[in-house]
């Protein structure tokens, strides 16, 4: 036989010449892509970065050349040649050996540096065809339904279905396979003509619905293979034949059955389970844990599904003695089983003078006194006495099982106070009873007490209540300086005012709380006492409106207008100035302070560059008064002047 082989290039599309047969799909800008700038720079002639044109096509053996700027450089990529231009480029010209040219594209908008743009084209296809040996043939096509059967040509494996294919002119078997299915087979002819056959393969499988009373979910084995499915559920396109259908649960009897499915039938099967297990309901006072075999389940009651057996029953409480049973479990026969747990106790006498105090048990009235309070719990309570006229008693007792306690208590008629003044020295009247002078320390009966604190004309009268859980302690202030109120409406604290000279300022030391500012020893009582301390920036513009931090000068004109004689004593608590400074110290951090007790170091608002800040102090053991300089970082206290 001759054979021919003619190698041909077609180019489809042939109703375009081929000069048509390249063309632009799109072009368009690409702002995200960072080739040109970032990933993949290049440079034209006057060191400036060019475009990037990304020209997507399937073809390759492309040719580009670029207007008067030319081009720098191409690179061929997967599915694309990359491009660079000059920025300002206008146009392009494409070649290819057969498709041909397209000359002078203008670019439809203006090429910017370092910027990426995407052209397709859209070519002809160019297809190498290979002709051999021509042999007489025939098409033969088999469909079937369903799909995917295996064809069998003359007894050999050809393929599956839909199956097509050429053979010699001549006559062939065939058969068709496919798993679940009855396989077909026959002749063909393709001595004349192709050949088609559309085959229906018969099924060889039916379903099998499978149904389960008292309960479903049962897990569902088919022939000792696990299906995934529980009951109620079908089992679809089970091969014809017999079969063994077996459900499972864990509170049922196994049970298996044999069936027959039969083609393109449903069988149906219903199970009657067969119970396991029985009920069992527990409960345990008061309140006890549950166990069963050392298993915790529950807290007072429990109710669930044994298997057949036998169990050991417990329930236990902290402070109660625990108690255990032993049970057995036969399958359909439910059980109950309760338990009642004896508590670890003791008890209380409870004596008290006077008697018929009120007696409280962590917070509870149990009765009045005497008493005796019975079956306690072990462990620790809380027992309060409390009677009109006396003071409160409360006292922890630990009991003990089995144990009896005694509490036996007198309750206080009143209690220690102290009560002083400023200045010291006052004469004191309590109820009308002269008491001596301030300050003074005594025991007062519980209630309320008439006060009279007497110091030359000044008199104040009070009236103070005594309790137990109440304060201890009163301080009255009994000086002749006529002082005036302000009330920081910042924080709704409030100051006492008094006017030395031509001036008025605070005599209490400010306690407004800014972010440089801290309390003595960082304790919240000393700031109650000495106000706060203060870092010099945040003292500047700290006083409320209407006040202002005082100058150097401010203070040198109080010192001259306080008495000469003892400037110490004059500005000091208790002093005739009623300017009253309270020795409380100060701190270089807010973790070194030092000299409450005998030093008052105060902010000024003049700032001297070379050395800091001007301060006012104060010292007890010399009892001397003075401006210095100082860091201006350290804490100090403040003294505001009214504008």
């Amino acid at each position: 036989m001759r054979h021919y082989l003619l190698v041909v290039l077609l180019v489809l599309m042939s109703q375009f010449s081929v000069g048509q047969s390249i063309s632009v799909a799109s072009f368009e800008k690409r702002s995200n892509d960072m080739d040109a700038r970032i990933h993949s720079p290049v440079k034209d002639q006057n060191g400036d970065l060019c475009a990037l044109l990304k020209i997507e096509t399937t073809e390759t053996g492309f040719v580009f050349e670029g207007g008067s700027l030319g081009i720098m450089k191409t690179e061929k990529k997967t599915g694309e040649y990359w491009v660079y231009v000059p920025y300002g480029s206008k146009r392009i010209s494409i070649k290819h050996d057969q498709l041909g040219i397209l000359r002078d594209y203008m670019f439809p908008e203006p090429i910017e540096k370092a910027t990426v743009y995407l052209m397709k084209l859209t070519t002809a296809t160019l297809r190498t065809i290979v002709e051999d040996v021509v042999i007489e043939s025939q098409w033969l096509v088999i469909n079937s339904e369903p799909t995917g059967a295996n064809v069998f040509i003359d007894d050999q494996l050809a393929g599956s279905t839909p199956f097509q294919r050429k053979y010699k002119a001549s006559e062939y078997t065939y058969r068709l396979e496919k798993n679940r299915y009855h396989p077909q087979a026959g002749k063909i002819d393709l001595s004349v003509e192709k050949e088609k056959l559309d085959l229906i393969l018969k099924p060889k499988f039916g379903d099998i619905y499978i149904s389960s009373v008292p309960e479903s979910d049962m897990q569902i084995y088919l022939d000792d293979e696990n299906t995934g499915k529980t009951t109620p559920a079908t089992l679809k396109a089970v091969a014809s034949g017999a079969h063994n259908v077996k459900l499972q649960s864990q509170w049922f009897q196994p049970q298996t059955k044999v069936l027959t499915v039969n083609d393109e039938q449903s069988t149906n099967v219903d199970f009657v389970m067969q119970p396991a297990y029985a009920e069992l309901s527990i409960t345990a006072k008061p309140n006890a844990d549950i166990l069963i075999d050392g298993e915790r389940k529950a807290s007072g009651s429990w109710n669930g599904r044994l298997l057949s057996g036998i169990y050991s029953i417990k329930a236990e409480k902290s402070k109660y003695y625990s108690e255990e049973k032993q049970i057995e479990i036969i399958a359909e026969k439910d059980e109950t089983l309760s338990f009642n747990l004896k508590g670890k106790t003791g008890s209380v006498d409870v004596i008290t003078t006077p008697m018929e105090a009120k007696v409280y048990l962590n917070g509870e009235l149990q009765g009045t006194s005497p008493m005796t309070l019975k079956d306690l719990l072990i462990g620790e309570y809380e027992i309060g006495l409390e009677k009109s006229g006396y003071g409160i008693i409360t006292k922890t007792v630990d009991i003990k099982e089995n144990e009896s306690i005694r509490v036996e208590e007198k309750l206080p008629q009143g209690k220690e106070i102290t009560i002083i003044s400023t200045p010291s020295g006052a004469n004191l009247s309590i109820d009308g009873e002269n008491r001596g002078s301030t300050p003074y320390t005594g025991t007062l009966s519980f209630g309320s007490h008439s006060i009279k604190l007497v110091n030359g004309k000044k008199v104040v009268e009070e009236s103070i209540s005594v309790n137990q859980a109440g304060k201890n302690r009163w301080e009255f202030d009994v000086r002749k300086i006529p002082y005036g109120l302000m009330t920081d409406t910042r924080d709704g604290k409030t100051y006492k005012t008094v006017k030395i000279g031509k001036e008025i300022w605070m005599a209490d030391n400010l306690n407004y709380r800014t972010t440089d500012s801290w309390c003595y020893d960082n304790e919240s009582h000393n700031c109650d006492k000495y106000g706060r301390l203060y870092k010099w920036e945040s003292a500047k513009n700290t006083c409320p409106d209407g006040w202002h931090l005082p100058s150097k000068r401010d203070f040198k004109i109080l010192l001259k207008s306080v008495d000469k004689s003892n400037v110490y004593n004059a500005l000091t608590e208790g002093g005739e100035s009623g300017f009253s400074i309270p020795l409380g110290g100060w701190g270089n951090s807010k973790t070194n302070f030092s000299g409450c007790g005998y030093i008052a170091y105060y902010w000024t608002s003049t700032y001297y560059v070379s050395s800091g800040v001007w301060y006012f102090d104060i010292y007890k053991h010399t009892e001397s008064v003075d401006l210095h300089l100082v860091n201006k970082n350290v804490g100090l206290s403040v003294r505001c002047i009214k504008d």
